[in-house]
């Protein structure tokens, strides 16, 4: 879908893509320690420890990684400058960055409970989740947006910050549910 916007735009695509990837990290380190610490929590016969650890790995990067939002949202060009001098470039990423650092919370919500999903054996839930939301509204809506209403990269950007947002609250809703705390790994 991005590829067919251009040169510049997916260039813009590309170096967005790579500067925003400091940015999950904390995510991803994160959602590591909720599947470990609800595992084992459940592994010990636990489940509000482990309960417990889901919401506070949650709440410890939903802070860092909004902190992480707010670098994106106000220093996005000087981040695309330290990969590209061209200015249509580093205003179409500067652009994308401000859209997808308003994404970094429901996507540090979608890491750390679909990771204390997988240590508790919801492995399916976080499977079928991932799977819709990626095709149903990220695929989905980008084409939309891009190819129907005319949005450019900016619409790819707005349906894969539409996705975490679906992504996050489903698995918080699962998580809250309590079901995982009752299957056998």
């Amino acid at each position: 879908i991005v590829s067919a916007l251009g040169t510049s735009a997916y260039a813009a695509h590309a170096i967005a893509i790579n500067a925003e990837g400091i940015s999950y990290m904390p995510g991803f380190a994160f959602a590591v320690s909720a599947t470990t610490m609800v595992g084992q929590a459940l592994g010990a016969g636990r489940p509000d420890v482990a309960e417990r650890a889901g919401w506070q790995s949650w709440k410890m990067s939903a802070t860092v990684m909004g902190l992480m939002g707010a670098v994106l949202f106000f220093f996005p060009a000087m981040l695309m400058r330290l990969y590209v001098d061209d200015p249509e470039i580093i205003a179409m990423g500067a652009s994308v960055l401000r859209i997808m650092a308003c994404a970094q919370i429901p996507m540090s919500t979608a890491y750390v409970f679909m990771g204390a999903l997988r240590g508790a054996g919801d492995t399916k839930a976080v499977l079928y989740v991932a799977m819709a939301s990626v095709w149903l509204v990220r695929f989905s809506l980008a084409g939309l947006f891009v190819n129907v209403l005319g949005w450019g990269l900016q619409g790819a950007w707005y349906a894969m910050a539409l996705d975490w947002v679906v992504r996050g609250s489903v698995s918080m809703a699962r998580f809250a549910g309590g079901r995982w705390k009752e299957m056998s790994v």
